[in-house]
């Protein structure tokens, strides 16, 4: 197998532990303080993967993507913070969303928006054709969200 499928495989299962482990914890403690010790643990990670890519000469197992390219704080605009945001809203919002549905619920109907997105990213953005399996595929997934949310 592809070690880049393992790669979103093992974030899927990831998300899903993280989702209801802050979940758990947010019963304890609330979820903004849930979320202050996740954004700290990310800001340590962070600052450790920042200090190792600004090396003079970045370990050579770091993948050239993680490697910094230049000055950063002259180009930063508004744009730059977005994923930032976005990564708040899944972080909060997933934990969230499991209080009022099952973690199955709110991962298919995860999932299913993630599959239309990219697809619509793909094609307007990436200019990749969307392909018959392709449209099979999100059909099957909305499908899927359907019976999963079923409620006789």
């Amino acid at each position: 197998m592809n070690f880049f499928v393992i790669v979103p495989l093992t974030i899927g299962l990831l998300s899903v532990l993280q989702t209801t482990l802050n979940r758990q914890m947010a019963d304890r403690w609330g979820l903004a303080d849930v979320m202050l010790l996740n954004v700290l643990v990310m800001l340590l990670c962070t600052l450790l993967l920042s200090l190792l890519a600004h090396q003079k000469t970045p370990p050579s197992w770091l993948p050239d993507i993680f490697v910094a390219k230049g000055e950063i704080q002259n180009q930063l605009g508004v744009m730059h913070f977005l994923p930032g945001l976005f990564g708040l809203a899944v972080i909060l919002g997933l934990p969230y969303a499991t209080l009022h549905l099952t973690v199955a619920h709110v991962f298919v109907v995860f999932m299913g928006t993630q599959l239309l997105a990219s697809i619509a990213w793909d094609i307007m953005i990436q200019n990749i054709p969307m392909t018959p399996l392709k449209g099979l595929g999100a059909l099957f997934t909305l499908i899927g969200i359907v019976f999963v949310n079923w409620k006789p």
